[in-house]
C-alpha cells in the first residue's frame, strides 16, 4: 500500500520504517507549503481552498479552526463521562501521566512542541516518543484554539512526516513488542487520526488507506486466527490492545472500517482473548499490575465487538452486572484455552475472578507464570530453573516446545518441553484443578544418559507484590500469603516432610522469589509443588509422601518413575510420572502402562482420574 507520494513529501520511507535522522535545525518536509489545489480538496467546506489561495494564514486559518471543531474524536474517546483518564492513557503504566504539556500555556505549549519536533528530527520511535506524537495527533483541534497557524502547521508538517516514514514499512516476520507497537501506532492509529481531524486537506485524507493496510497487516500478523496475540507481544499488548480498540472507535464513529473484514473477525476474537487474560480489575495478565484503562477499554471493546457469550463472561470476570443484562440467558464461553501458535495457555477453573487461575507463556527460551486465586496475584513474572549436570550448568540450545494441552470439566493441564545442552532436556507441568482449588507445577530434568549423574535444579517462581512464603517450622511446607493472610499452601512434593531429614533439597525465600532446590544422583529427577488454595483446609493437617513405583515386581529408582501423594484434610490427590520409557508398572495397587497421570482418592481406596497420557 502506498504512502503519500513525492510530491506531497520530498523524503521516501527508510527501510526499516523508522523516521530518517536530521541535523537540528533542519526544515520537516511537510504539507503546509503546498498550493491550495495540492492541499484542499475542491469540496472543502467554507471556502477553505479559495481563502488558502489569499492567504493561508488570514482568512483561511479562521475557517480552518471552525472546521477542525467539526472532526473531534469519537465521544467514547474523549476525557470525561464515563473515561476519568484520556483513552490515550489506556494500557500505559500505573505511574505514567499525560506530556507535562497538557493543559499548559500557551508559551509552555509552542516550547513543548519544538522540542518534540526535535526529538523527531532526531529519529525517535521509542514508546515514549510513540505515544507523544499520538498526544500531539488527538490534540490538533483543541491547539488550534492556542496556537497561530504557523505554530499549528509545524505540528501537522511533523506529524505527517512521522507518518510518512511509517505506512510503507512492514512489520516483520518476528518483530519485538516494541517494534510492533510503534508500527501500529506510527503507521496505523496516527495516520487514521490525521485523515479523519482533516479529511479536507488531500495528503492527509489519503493516509486512510495505508493506515488501514497497516492495521489489518498488524492485527493478522500478531494473533493466532482466533484472536490469541503472540506471546513476543506481551509486553506492550495493553498499549497494542488500547490503539486496536480507539482505532475500532474511530471506525465505529464514521462508519468506515478502519482494517479488512478478516481483521475485524481478529479483533472479535481478541476481545474475548482478553477478556480470558484479565484479571478482576481489568488489567491483563503477565503486565505490571495497575496498568491504566483496563476496565474503560474493555468496556468499549465489548460496546463494539463482543457478543452476548462475551459479555457473560465479562459480568463473571469483572462482576459488572450491565453486562450480564446485556448476555440474558447466554452461557460464557470455555474459560480456558490454549494457542501453540501465540506460545500462551490459560488454565482457569471458571469466569469468576476468584477462580483459581494460571496463565503461562513460552515464547522462544523464556517461559512465564501468573497464578491467582481468590482475587489475589500470588505468582506473576519469569520462571527459571538453573540445571546442572556434573557440576555445569546446561543451557538451552532451542526454544520451549508444547508437548501436550488437555481441558475437560475435571482439570486444565499444560506439558512444555526445552531441549539443553548435552542431550538434556528440562521439561515443565501445569495442572490446575478445577473443583478441588489444587494446584501442581513440576519441573522434570532428563540427562539423555544411560549412568547416574548428579543433577541440581534451582527453580524459581516470582512471588507478586505484597506475597511472601512463610514456611512451617518443623516440615518443608508453608505458605504464600500477604500479610498474616494465608492464600495458598505449598508443599515440595519430591523433598522429606520433615526438617530433620537434611536431604535432597530446601523450599525457601530468596528476594522476591519462591525459590525450590533438588539435588540428587541419578539419570532424571521431578522437582513437584503442589498448591493447596481452598480456605476450608487450611486449618487441617497437610501430609505427602513419595509412593513406591513398582516394575516386573520390582521397585523402581526415582528416576525411572515416580508417584507422589499430597493429602489436605480428607482430600487426596496423587500423581504419577514415568522418567524413563513408559513400562507397564504398578502404583499403590493400580497397573500403570502411561506417562503420565492425575487424579484423586476416593473413599472407596480408587483413583478419580483427571487425565492420564497414554503411552503412544
Amino acid at each position: 500500500m502506498s504512502a503519500p507520494t513525492k510530491a506531497e513529501v520530498s523524503q521516501q520511507p527508510s527501510p526499516n520504517g523508522q523516521a530518517p535522522s536530521h541535523q537540528e535545525g533542519d526544515a520537516v518536509p511537510g504539507i503546509s507549503n503546498l498550493p491550495a489545489r495540492q492541499l484542499w480538496r475542491s469540496t472543502a467546506a467554507d471556502g477553505l481552498r479559495s481563502a488558502w489561495k489569499q492567504d493561508p494564514h488570514g482568512d483561511a486559518w479562521k475557517r480552518l479552526g471552525k472546521l477542525l471543531s467539526d472532526h473531534k474524536p469519537p465521544k467514547s474517546l474523549r476525557t470525561g463521562g464515563k473515561a476519568a483518564e484520556s483513552p490515550l492513557q489506556w494500557g500505559a503504566a500505573a505511574d505514567a501521566t499525560p506530556p507535562d504539556w497538557c493543559g499548559a500555556p500557551s508559551d509552555q505549549l509552542k516550547q513543548a512542541a519544538e522540542a518534540w519536533q526535535a526529538a523527531s528530527r532526531r529519529g525517535k520511535t521509542d514508546p515514549a516518543f510513540v505515544l507523544e506524537s499520538l498526544w500531539w495527533a488527538y490534540a490538533l483541534p483543541e491547539l488550534a484554539n492556542t496556537f497561530d497557524s504557523r505554530a499549528w502547521w509545524g505540528v501537522v508538517d511533523c506529524l505527517f512526516e512521522v507518518t510518512a516514514q511509517a505506512v510503507d514499512a512492514s512489520l516483520g516476520d518476528q518483530p519485538t513488542a516494541e517494534m510492533a507497537y510503534a508500527h501500529q501506532v506510527l503507521g496505523g492509529e496516527l495516520p487514521l487520526v490525521l485523515s479523519q481531524t482533516l479529511p479536507d486537506a488531500q495528503p492527509l485524507r489519503k493516509l486512510r488507506k495505508p493506515a488501514t493496510a497497516a492495521l489489518t497487516e498488524g492485527i493478522l500478523a500478531l494473533t493466532d486466527g482466533e484472536g490469541m496475540p503472540t506471546a513476543r507481544v506481551f509486553e506492550r499488548l495493553p498499549l497494542l490492545l488500547a490503539c486496536w480498540t480507539r482505532c475500532r472507535a474511530w471506525a465505529e464513529q464514521t462508519g468506515k472500517p478502519c482494517w479488512s473484514n478478516d481483521a475485524e473477525t481478529q479483533y472479535e476474537w481478541l476481545v474475548r482473548q482478553a477478556l480470558r487474560l484479565c484479571r478482576g480489575d481489568g488489567s491483563l495478565a503477565l503486565t505490571p499490575a495497575g496498568i491504566r484503562g483496563g476496565r474503560a477499554m474493555l468496556d468499549l471493546a465489548l460496546d463494539m465487538a463482543g457478543d452476548v457469550s462475551d459479555n457473560a463472561a465479562a459480568a463473571e470476570r469483572l462482576g459488572v452486572k450491565a453486562y450480564q443484562k446485556i448476555a440474558g440467558k447466554a452461557d460464557p464461553p470455555e474459560p480456558s484455552v490454549n494457542s501453540e501458535w501465540s506460545a500462551m495457555s490459560v488454565l482457569a477453573a471458571d469466569w469468576q475472578a476468584k477462580a483459581q487461575r494460571a496463565t503461562v507463556s513460552y515464547a522462544d527460551q523464556e517461559s512465564r507464570i501468573e497464578y491467582s486465586v481468590a482475587g489475589a496475584l500470588l505468582i506473576s513474572g519469569l520462571w527459571t530453573s538453573e540445571v546442572k549436570v556434573d557440576g555445569k550448568t546446561l543451557a538451552p540450545v532451542a526454544d520451549w516446545d508444547e508437548q501436550c494441552w488437555f481441558s475437560d470439566d475435571d482439570c486444565d493441564y499444560l506439558e512444555l518441553s526445552l531441549d539443553l545442552e548435552g542431550d538434556a532436556k528440562l521439561e515443565r507441568q501445569v495442572l490446575i484443578a478445577r473443583e478441588d482449588r489444587v494446584a501442581y507445577l513440576a519441573d522434570i530434568v532428563q540427562t539423555g544418559s544411560d549412568r547416574q549423574r548428579s543433577i541440581e535444579v534451582i527453580t524459581r517462581l516470582p512471588l507478586a507484590a505484597g506475597i511472601t512464603f512463610a514456611p512451617e517450622q518443623e516440615t518443608r511446607d508453608g505458605w504464600l500469603a500477604a500479610g498474616d493472610k494465608r492464600l495458598a499452601g505449598v508443599v515440595p512434593a519430591a523433598l522429606p516432610e520433615w526438617r530433620v531429614d537434611p536431604r535432597v533439597g530446601e523450599l525457601t525465600q530468596e528476594d522476591d522469589h519462591l525459590v525450590m532446590r533438588h539435588a540428587v544422583k541419578g539419570r532424571n529427577l521431578c522437582c513437584p509443588l503442589f498448591l493447596d488454595a481452598a480456605p476450608s483446609r487450611f486449618a487441617k493437617q497437610r501430609t505427602w509422601r513419595q509412593l513406591t513405583v513398582a516394575e516386573s515386581l520390582q521397585p523402581v529408582g526415582p528416576d525411572v518413575a515416580v508417584g507422589y501423594r499430597f493429602q489436605s484434610g480428607k482430600d487426596q490427590w496423587v500423581t504419577y510420572r514415568s522418567l524413563d520409557k513408559p513400562a507397564n508398572r504398578t502404583l499403590i495397587g493400580h497397573n500403570l502402562a502411561s506417562e503420565c497421570l492425575f487424579g484423586r482418592f476416593l473413599d472407596t481406596g480408587e483413583v478419580d482420574e483427571f487425565f492420564e497420557i497414554e503411552n503412544d
